[in-house]
């Protein structure tokens, strides 16, 4: 399975799997997007410094999936993203509206990907922080530090048998109204 996990500027990680944001140092705030607004910020992420246009926001994050909303419903998700991306302590102002051809995560933001749920970096970030804490240096997870602790490697078995199992039954209520309500949406927009 791709992780789909950013870390920005070493201070936050954006799981797009699970729409979170966390900041690196707080790990008990979590700040959980809607599914529009992670996709917003995937989408901006992934072009890190290139401008992304209206028209392709629209198309990746809305119209790809056969739904068609409003300007303002975009206006309103990217208002969102940077309402939440400044909960978790980055500035507002990391996401850039350049007029009249669309909005860019600023080219000065150091945003790292990593695609392996098995990768150092990773590890590093979805460890409680009772257990350890991720190791950065220079805007790189410390791998050595972390794979050479045998207690924290006893310790991530342990986090990683467990993250896999639990998930909240109100979550999974949650995931079934959202469905249904957006058939409900699409059979009404049929019908019209």
């Amino acid at each position: 399975m791709i992780c789909n996990l950013f870390i920005i500027n070493e201070e936050v990680i954006f799981n797009a799997n699970v729409f979170e944001l966390r900041p690196i140092n707080n790990r008990d705030e979590v700040i959980t997007l809607n599914a529009p607004t992670a996709r917003c910020l995937k989408l901006l992420l992934e072009r890190v410094g290139q401008v992304v246009s209206r028209e392709d926001f629209m198309q990746e994050v809305w119209q790809a999936r056969g739904i068609v909303v409003s300007q303002n419903t975009f206006y309103q998700n990217i208002s969102l993203l940077r309402k939440s991306l400044q909960q978790v302590g980055l500035n507002a102002d990391i996401i850039a509206t350049v007029r009249g051809v669309g909005f860019i995560f600023s080219p000065d933001a150091r945003v790292q990907f990593v695609e392996d749920e098995k990768s150092p970096a990773y590890v590093a970030v979805n460890m409680n922080s009772d257990r350890a804490e991720p190791h950065l240096n220079t805007g790189v997870i410390n791998s050595t530090m972390l794979l050479n602790n045998e207690n924290t490697n006893k310790n991530l078995s342990v986090h990683l048998e467990k993250t896999h199992l639990k998930i909240p039954k109100w979550v999974i209520v949650l995931i079934i109204i959202c469905v249904a309500l957006e058939i409900f949406s699409l059979i009404l927009r049929y019908i019209e």
